[in-house]
């Protein structure tokens, strides 16, 4: 079952890199886009509120955010936009997870 916390982080995440694909495939110009744009980032705003509100610490709601952007980034850009991912890019990726596996530890 997938916790509240991290449902809140999916929604935020994946509505912000869907934003940015849909800027990036599009041929219109960003003022032409903001009326399409207004209601999801509204919907990333309320999300991350909902993850701080949710979350233990500011630290910890920001690191499930990061680990669900960072890898629909990646995922989007290596098999959607079919770019380059540079090897800079991968090693933050490795980070940013490995932040979340030492968060989900019991020290």
């Amino acid at each position: 079952m997938i916790s509240l916390v991290t449902t809140w982080a999916l929604v935020s995440g994946l509505s912000a890199v869907g934003l940015e694909w849909l800027y990036r495939a599009s041929t219109r110009s960003w003022w032409e886009l903001l009326p399409i744009l207004v209601v999801p980032a509204l919907l990333i705003s309320y999300g991350i509120c909902q993850l701080v509100r949710g979350s233990a610490s500011l630290l910890d709601a920001l690191i499930i955010w990061a680990v669900v952007t960072a890898g629909a980034r990646v995922m989007l850009s290596a098999l959607v936009l079919h770019d380059t991912i540079l090897t800079s890019t991968w090693l933050a990726f490795g980070l940013i997870v490995l932040a979340r596996v030492v968060q989900g530890m019991r020290f």
